[in-house]
């Protein structure tokens, strides 16, 4: 093999000591810095013994990401730091897929018993509750779960009572009666200081405001009854209209359905050589492809909505695969249904 870092005084070098101490932490998972120096102590700061345990834990990725700029012209101090980044993420995955580590048993991997899905009796206790995660997931989400909690409550509450839940306005401030940190940052003091109701309004302004639902909740409660009523005489409507379009949408494919049985009894082809002689001028020539098409679709519609035959149902075109709705494929399709109408004839 040739020389790895052309150019470079000492293809590997030695690390200084606090570059040592700080390796053997990475590399190894001991974090205590004492136990680390006195180890190193003890081998006398040996230079074989270093260049030994630098091949060990990370071979030449761990060389080159010692090594002085320009040592390695190949490569940019980018690329090591990625080599580097990938050698520390493998080790990591190593460890936790450890048996004897705590952690392997919450992996799905690694079949851990604590594992999600792994317990059955968790999915039979939410079965038929309406929860969510996070009750400020999405609008969407909040919505569906206090429709499902207040069922009888109008839209224009459950609008605000979503909106309200989006904003965090009635999050209580924490029970924390104080905290000794001291580094404490400024927006860890905001998240934890409650929703606009608590931090937003003074005491005054709440009582009053509580003071006003408490009064206005009875004429709250008949209007939203007359609402909610209201609501439901445009659902039924709603749901009627979309019936009889159903309905009528159902008339006119029975309708087009027959047309085509009677066009079956008197028009079908029976035979793949008239299909092929249709399908073909007068002077023996192929008919354009439109033509083609729109008798191969017609014959073959007599069959699966005139006849009901369904399982020879198939699309007259797609944009995954070309073959289809081609006239080779309609016509290959339609010559198979003629071989099955004449097996039913006997």
């Amino acid at each position: 093999m040739g020389d790895p870092y052309p150019g470079a005084a000492d293809p590997y070098p030695v690390p200084s000591r606090e570059n040592m101490i700080t390796m053997v932490m990475q590399f190894t998972g001991v974090m205590d810095e004492g136990i680390v120096r006195r180890v190193l102590q003890d081998h006398h700061w040996d230079s074989n013994m270093a260049s030994q345990f630098l091949l060990a834990s990370g071979g030449l990725e761990v060389m080159e990401f010692t090594l002085p700029a320009g040592a390695s012209p190949g490569r940019t101090s980018t690329d090591r730091t990625i080599l580097l980044a990938q050698e520390m993420a493998n080790a990591a995955l190593v460890a936790m897929r450890d048996p004897r580590r705590a952690i392997c048993d919450l992996l799905t991997s690694q079949d851990g018993k604590f594992a999600v899905g792994k317990d059955a009796s968790r999915t039979n206790f939410t079965k038929g509750t309406h929860h969510t995660n996070d009750r400020v997931e999405s609008n969407f989400g909040c919505i569906d779960l206090l429709t499902r909690m207040f069922r009888y409550a109008t839209v224009e509450s459950i609008s605000g009572m979503a909106q309200q839940m989006r904003n965090r306005d009635f999050d209580t401030p924490p029970t924390i009666v104080s905290d000794r940190r001291k580094g404490k940052r400024k927006h860890e003091q905001k998240e934890n200081a409650g929703g606009f109701f608590y931090t937003g309004l003074s005491e005054k302004l709440r009582e009053s405001l509580v003071a006003y639902a408490r009064k206005a909740a009875a004429d709250a409660r008949v209007d939203g009854r007359l609402a909610v009523a209201a609501q439901a005489e445009e659902k039924l409507a709603r749901r009627e209209e979309r019936v009889i379009t159903l309905l009528n949408t159902a008339v006119e494919r029975y309708a087009y359905a027959k047309e085509l049985f009677q066009s079956w009894m008197t028009q079908r082809a029976e035979s793949k050589e008239i299909v092929a002689k249709a399908l073909l001028n007068e002077h023996g020539k192929a008919k354009p492809e439109a033509q083609q098409l729109e008798y191969l679709r017609i014959q073959i519609e007599m069959r699966v909505l005139g006849c009901g035959w369904t399982e020879y149902a198939t699309r007259w075109s797609s944009s995954k695969d070309s073959r289809i709705g081609t006239v080779a494929h309609l016509q290959t399709l339609l010559e198979e249904i003629i071989i099955h109408e004449k097996s039913l004839r006997g």
